[in-house]
């Protein structure tokens, strides 16, 4: 399931995102993101997330 998918099927907004999730909640590129904001996520098991 892509990231745009997983955002159609949910009410709102989630507390924490994926880089993916949260590049479309900011309006930019993934890759800007990461660039941007790379170094505030946290690690939780083996994912990495943002508020």
């Amino acid at each position: 399931m892509t990231a745009l998918a997983r955002l159609q099927a949910m009410p709102d907004w989630p507390a924490r995102m994926t880089a993916e999730v949260a590049a479309m909640y900011m309006g930019v590129s993934v890759s800007t993101f990461r660039t941007r904001y790379g170094n505030r996520g946290v690690k939780d098991g083996c994912n990495v997330l943002w508020a």
